[in-house]
């Protein structure tokens, strides 16, 4: 078994028994004088207890070591003769020094750079804001813009069933002029067409009247070749005034067909407008 005591250069073995070992707190003025006169037992060695920090921290080491000695540890290289001294066994943290005297060495400084707190990062706005959709591109494979509806019938082409007489030419229901119109026979169908010019989507047909001369009962249909028809909408409760009618679909030529007449009078339409894109 192995004393260990705590000098000015560490710890480091003296070869006594642990039963000679008497641990000494000397008194904070340092008077070695003093600290001689104290009393111990016979036999035993002075092992000193600093009182400075530093020394303090050498003087646990030391009772931590003594503790591990007298479990019966192995000791480590160096061992003594028999007899019951050896030289201090190899602790983690713990390097050999001169002369059997055992330092140890501080763990090295550690930097830690702090991690910057990105949760409280601004937010300068939405995409889904509508002020900041100018500046923010639409992602690729998003939703395309709704495209302006236009008025696509105005100027075009336009024939008719029949034609009351002059002034009332199917071309006039298409001139964007509300002062003129056309006008049918007296009797059942008649019917308006305007030639778009080309393949159109279509979103709503405007039709207005000229009071009493409406349709009841009529239709909105669409062609891609001005023979083969499609209806868009159909009513029996038409009301005459100005009507717009939301209809969904793609034609060239689109016409309004009327089968039942309102009043004995025939078919006459201010305005026959198509919107669409």
């Amino acid at each position: 078994m192995a004393l260990i005591e705590a000098g000015s250069g560490g710890l480091m073995s003296i070869g006594v028994p642990l039963s000679d070992v008497a641990l000494l707190d000397r008194d904070r003025s340092d008077d070695p004088a003093a600290a001689d006169a104290l009393p111990v037992g016979a036999g035993q060695k002075r092992v000193w207890r600093p009182a400075s920090r530093r020394n303090k921290v050498a003087a646990a080491s030391l009772l931590a070591v003594l503790a591990i000695t007298a479990s019966g540890c192995t000791p480590g290289a160096g061992a003594g003769p028999a007899g019951g001294t050896a030289s201090l066994p190899t602790l983690p943290g713990l390097q050999p020094g001169i002369q059997g005297i055992r330092t140890a060495t501080a763990p090295p400084t550690q930097h830690f750079r702090p991690v910057p707190d990105h949760r409280a990062a601004p937010v300068s706005a939405s995409l889904t804001d509508p002020a900041a959709s100018s500046s923010v591109p639409r992602p690729q494979g998003g939703t395309p813009p709704a495209r302006p509806i236009v008025l696509l019938s105005l100027g075009h082409p336009a024939t008719a069933s029949s034609v009351e007489g002059y002034p009332w030419a199917p071309g006039y229901a298409v001139d964007g002029n509300t002062g003129t119109r056309w006008a049918s026979a007296w009797s059942d169908p008649q019917w308006l067409e305007v030639d778009l010019g080309a393949t159109h989507t279509l979103r709503k047909v405007v039709l207005d009247w000229e009071n009493p001369a409406y349709a009841t009962a009529f239709q909105i249909q669409v062609s891609g070749n001005g023979t083969t028809w499609t209806s868009l909408y159909s009513t029996t409760t038409g009301t005459g005034g100005v009507q717009t009618i939301p209809v969904s679909g793609q034609g060239r030529y689109v016409r309004m067909y009327g089968t039942h007449r309102a009043t004995g009078y025939g078919y006459s339409l201010w305005e026959f407008q198509v919107f669409g894109f």
